[in-house]
């Protein structure tokens, strides 16, 4: 139990985020998200601490030698434990559910301006800090201009 509680939301977590990008479709609800994600958390923590109790009550009672039932607040702990197995299908529902429903996301992603340059001729010794303000983003190009095609010669940047 230790195991879904700690691995079920990562998990989860993970495969929320990677959804998208994946399908090209966000989720159907992300309200069902989030309860999928609720129930399974709780249903593991709430699982795995009532069944300890129990295994300590139980240890109590062997070393007392005193008759307690154990047995059934164990099974508490299994009923609250599926609080995990149902989450996992309403997260599995809603998965399929935005396969064929969901909204889908959109190609472009909006940038934090609106200059944008696909190449950056580089004639003089410049920083990247004035690259990126004269409208340079991640994927632009940065072209030397003063380079040669000729084998053994490199290209000088001085």
């Amino acid at each position: 139990m230790v195991i879904w509680l700690v691995l079920v939301p990562l998990a989860l977590g993970a495969s929320q985020n990677l959804y998208p990008s994946i399908t090209g479709r966000s989720l159907l609800s992300a309200n069902r998200s989030r309860w999928a994600f609720w129930m399974m958390g709780w249903g593991a923590f709430f699982g795995l601490a009532i069944t300890m109790m129990a295994d300590f009550a139980q240890i109590e009672a062997a070393a007392d030698s005193t008759g307690i039932v154990s047995g059934e607040v164990r099974v508490l702990g299994a009923i609250l434990f599926y609080g995990t197995a149902i989450g996992a299908i309403m997260h599995a529902l809603n998965a399929l559910s935005g396969l064929y429903r969901g909204a889908p996301v959109s190609k472009g992603r909006p940038t934090s301006t609106s200059i944008s340059r696909d190449d950056y001729s580089l004639t003089t010794p410049t920083s990247v800090r004035r690259i990126l303000a004269g409208g340079a983003h991640l994927d632009t190009t940065v072209v030397p201009v003063g380079e040669s095609d000729e084998t053994g010669s490199p290209t000088e940047l001085d």
